[in-house]
């Protein structure tokens, strides 16, 4: 079984960083943003922890893994790699539209590369055009505030796997 993370770290430093941030306070976890893929091994090399948890986007992480995976000889860290946080967003289905399913699960099927350089981008497009208009409208650099009411931060915190917290925190 899993402990209970005291230190999350966040690769994002947007409406991801955000998110976490203001669900972790709740229950007294630090939660700090990493700035980027390429800082999480430092941070976690310099953080004082007893267990550590690393969100990051799946895709963009690969190059990285390696090295934070290496400290888990020495130190107690979990790693979770969803896609990206707009990803985690389209599964949790507060958004409702045509088609999203779909491309959640099979992206591979929809992403154009000459229109999106990376799946966070697809994802980050996709949102924004199936948020716009509603009270749940998504911008990257600024969290809508209507994400942290409860039901929303719930379903959100729902997508992410049960056994990285041991109890719901």
């Amino acid at each position: 079984m899993i402990d209970n993370p005291d230190l999350v770290i966040v690769e994002d430093s947007n409406s991801g960083f955000q998110f976490f941030h203001n669900y972790f306070s709740k229950y007294d976890v630090r939660c700090i943003s990493a700035n980027g893929k390429s800082n999480i091994y430092s941070e976690l090399v310099h953080q004082e922890f007893s267990t550590a948890l690393v969100i990051a986007d799946g895709a963009a992480f690969g190059a990285e893994v390696e090295r934070v995976l290496s400290l888990k000889k020495a130190k107690n860290i979990i790693v979770y790699l969803p896609e990206s946080f707009e990803w985690l967003i389209l599964s949790s289905g507060i958004i409702k539209g045509a088609g999203i399913n779909d491309r959640i699960e099979k992206p591979y099927d929809y992403v154009e590369s000459k229109e999106h350089f990376s799946w966070e981008r697809f994802f980050n497009a996709l949102l924004v055009s199936q948020s716009q208009g509603t009270y749940l409208h998504y911008n990257k650099s600024s969290l809508n505030q209507a994400y942290l009411q409860s039901h929303e931060q719930a379903a959100i915190i729902d997508v992410m796997p049960e056994m990285l917290l041991n109890k719901k925190i």
